[in-house]
């Protein structure tokens, strides 16, 4: 490995940078369905209708009834690329004029702990409100079937919810 200085625009910081906007979505709710029946229930997520988005689906595709929404993974890879036209940019505007032209490894390290940590919020809320909408949220919680030992029922659920467990 290369100890430094690096680039603000090498492929160290740009690697990283776009791998985030692949990973943290997918990542952060692979296990989201686990416990979104008991949500639900205790009223702590509610579903959306559809018609409440309005023009909201022109600029967040991901809440729309095609077939290809319906597929988890594929709305949190349109999430990610959405958010990573504001946060990428910034990314790299900020790495080179704020932080430097040039980063050291510790910097480096820090400054992508800190991009990594702010995609969690926008992330969140924009998964959570594609997981609300009612044609998503329905067929979600269908597939998390119940079962009376809570240990088989979350191993169970985390199983389909990865899509290893045949429905």
């Amino acid at each position: 490995l290369k100890q430094g200085p690096y680039d603000s625009d090498g492929p160290e910081l740009v690697g990283v940078g776009w791998g985030s906007l692949i990973m943290s979505p997918l990542l952060i709710f692979m296990m989201m369905p686990v416990a979104m029946p008991e949500a639900v229930e205790a009223g702590w997520f509610k579903p959306i209708r559809l018609e409440t988005c309005g023009r909201w689906r022109i600029f967040l595709p991901f809440l729309g009834t095609h077939r290809c929404w319906r597929w988890a993974p594929a709305r949190h890879l349109c999430l990610g690329g959405l958010v990573g036209i504001v946060y990428f940019p910034s990314l790299l505007l900020i790495a080179h004029y704020v932080m430097g032209p040039t980063l050291s490894t510790r910097t480096l390290i820090w400054f992508l702990v800190c991009y990594t940590a702010a995609l969690a919020p926008p992330v969140t809320a924009l998964g959570c409100l594609g997981y609300a909408v009612e044609h998503n949220l329905a067929p979600t919680i269908g597939m998390m079937r119940p079962h009376k030992n809570p240990c088989i029922r979350t191993l169970k659920r985390a199983a389909r919810a990865v899509g290893m467990y045949p429905r």
